[in-house]
């Protein structure tokens, strides 16, 4: 989940961060090179920027895709033994291959830049607000109620895993890999029942209060779709699909 912090887009309406995102999403899908990707992932920064986040937050928030898409990159730089003489190479090796590196990178860029326009809108709105603006799109209730309840849960079981690892260091250290590893087991066990508990503990106060909408947790609404602000945002996108496509051109 990604956490949420207090920005400057806080009380503006989630639909021109939905605007901003989605169009950003869509230039991404839509040019296959590098450039464009790294275009959009310069654009997503910037916003993010601009929201109020500081860099080496939205930095924070970028490093598991990051690290994820690395790894996923890394195969298409490995390539079978060549058809051109299979005589003259040993059975079963591998071999680097620069084209699947190149075509590698190329792709995982483009996730990359996918991923940092989600996150754009997922760091600069609350998750309450992001539930309210499915609601009032059309998805089912169900689902929208679903997710506050899983961010809820979340956010529980980080404060409690913080506080047992405190706990835990503050008991039996962490100077060598064993106590390391004896610390991290004794976290893992009991925050599955701590969190199994918690689930069960929720599921039956809901059902004894007769649930509840997405609407009844939304404290107070959002401001009107700003013109000047959507007009901004498209502002925005226009010029980058257009340096996009220049920088295409030129490359």
């Amino acid at each position: 989940m990604i956490a949420h912090r207090p920005t400057r887009w806080e009380s503006h309406h989630p639909g021109e961060r939905a605007i901003l995102s989605g169009g950003l999403l869509l230039i991404a899908l839509w040019r296959l090179d590098l450039i464009t990707a790294l275009i959009v992932i310069g654009v997503t920064t910037a916003s993010a920027l601009a929201a109020g986040l500081s860099l080496r937050h939205w930095l924070h928030k970028m490093a598991l895709p990051f690290g994820f898409v690395t790894m996923s990159v890394l195969p298409f730089a490995i390539a079978p033994t060549p058809l051109t003489e299979p005589s003259a190479l040993p059975m079963n090796s591998v071999w680097w291959s620069a084209a699947g590196a190149v075509h590698g990178v190329a792709l995982g860029a483009r996730a990359f830049a996918c991923a940092s326009c989600m996150i754009l809108f997922a760091a600069t709105t609350p998750i309450h607000r992001c539930a309210l603006l499915l609601r009032r799109v059309g998805i089912p209730s169900l689902l929208t109620d679903a997710v506050l309840l899983t961010a809820r849960l979340q956010d529980v079981v980080r404060e409690r895993f913080l506080a047992r690892k405190r706990a835990a260091h503050l008991r039996l250290g962490d100077h060598s890999w064993r106590a390391r590893w004896r610390t991290s087991a004794a976290l893992g066990a009991g925050l599955m029942l701590d969190t199994i508990t918690r689930a069960q503990r929720l599921e039956r106060g809901l059902a004894l209060r007769g649930g509840f909408s997405t609407e009844q947790v939304i404290a107070g609404g959002w401001a009107a779709l700003s013109a000047r602000r959507v007009t901004l945002v498209l502002v925005v996108l226009l010029l980058t699909a257009w340096l996009a496509q220049v920088a295409a051109h030129v490359s």
